[in-house]
């Protein structure tokens, strides 16, 4: 009797074992997220970036936050890298919006993809390059022909949904004894952070000694863009141009020349200068132009100019999209006075490499760069009328 009770409650462990055991790695569910396959590509090589994931051919960009049933986002820092020899392009900060998936690119958001349908509304579909897309990568990794057709294909997988706790059906309470009423206690009563005030820079900043109030000529300004900035444009075959007076310097700097002027002993100085640069690339759509910048040396140091962005192929409302070729002045950017002391010599006084920090309005036209980010520095002259 032993053993025959014993051996069928073995079977039953070993049958419950096995079904516990977990499934085969072909049969587990798909990771959540976008999963590209870019198998069309011939000669170009793709890899993860960020936290992109790869699955055999495939690779999986993981979402943030909730899929939306018309778009997507992921990770700033999550996409791809497609090489050819020893150029390469990035493509990150994706976003998927009905059937259009595009990236940054460089500098410049750019639809480099569209599906043949809505990604969220079937299980898979199939890529193409678009116009700009396949523009940009022939450019940057310097291809003479991309295909035209489908270069692979991409599906959504979403994550399964949480299962809530079973729901237990109520027994017969016991009588029990009511526990006294908490007493809620008070969270203690934090003072909000007031929004700090910019500090203006020192008088000695701004007003030198001696020098006496009224009209003054500014000298040319010579502004260092950032470095960065102009690596990127050559490095793409880019370049900048310089008209009405403006030109470039031997160090790699950009003069604007100068016209008039004031110096108020309340306000500081206004120097207005004359000129154009333009920052052009055309494989990504860039045409940038800053022109007749003043700057104001006061109690709020700043550079205006007259922004024309005429860039193509960016998303509408968003930072680093197209513009649409207006001209307007805008207050490009703040000065820093903090470490530039104003030196006189003679009838002239000069500020040396004055940091600008963007504006909002000043980053608008750029897609890596953010308001506060420094954007170069300015050397700036006036000259005083002799008595």
């Amino acid at each position: 009797m032993f053993r025959r009770d014993v051996v069928p409650r073995r079977r039953v462990l070993v049958i419950a074992a096995a079904l516990m055991l977990p499934l085969p790695a072909a049969a587990s569910a798909a990771t959540p997220g976008t999963s590209l396959q870019l198998s069309g590509l011939k000669g170009v090589k793709v890899t993860a970036v960020g936290p992109t994931v790869r699955e055999a051919s495939r690779f999986v960009v993981p979402f943030t936050g909730s899929p939306s049933t018309t778009s997507v986002a992921y990770p700033s820092a999550a996409g791809l890298r497609l090489s050819a020899g020893r150029r390469s392009v990035r493509l990150t900060a994706l976003r998927l919006q009905g059937r259009s998936l595009s990236a940054a690119v460089g500098r410049k958001r750019v639809t480099v993809f569209t599906a043949a349908r809505a990604p969220l509304t079937t299980r898979s579909t199939t890529l193409r390059l678009t116009a700009a897309g396949r523009s940009a990568l022939r450019s940057g990794l310097r291809l003479r022909r991309l295909p035209t057709g489908t270069v692979g294909t991409l599906s959504v997988v979403l994550p399964a949904p949480v299962q809530g706790p079973a729901t237990v059906l109520p027994s017969t309470p016991s009588p029990t004894v009511p526990a006294p009423t908490p007493v809620a206690t008070p969270a203690p009563t934090v003072a909000a952070t007031p929004t700090p005030t910019p500090t203006p820079p020192p008088a000695d900043r701004i007003f030198p000694p001696g020098v006496p109030a009224g009209a003054v000529r500014a000298n040319a300004a010579d502004w260092a863009f950032r470095g960065s900035w102009l690596r990127y444009l050559v490095a793409g075959g880019g370049t900048v141009a310089t008209t009405g007076g403006a030109a470039k310097t031997a160090d790699g700097s950009f003069v604007y020349p100068g016209q008039g002027g004031t110096y108020d002993l309340t306000a500081g100085w206004s120097l207005q200068h004359g000129g154009t640069v333009t920052f052009l690339y055309s494989a990504h759509g860039i045409s940038i132009a800053l022109a007749d910048p003043i700057v104001e040396l006061g109690p709020a140091p700043r550079i205006s100019v007259l922004l024309t962005d005429s860039s193509q192929g960016g998303i509408p409302g968003g930072e680093g999209s197209g513009g649409d070729g207006t001209t307007r002045r805008v207050v490009f950017g703040t000065l820093d006075l903090s470490a530039a002391t104003p030196v006189v010599s003679g009838d002239t006084v000069t500020w040396t490499s004055v940091p600008v920090l963007l504006t909002t309005e000043g980053a608008a036209p750029f897609l890596a760069y953010k308001a506060g980010e420094p954007f170069g520095q300015i050397t700036v002259r006036a000259t005083i009328p002799s008595a």
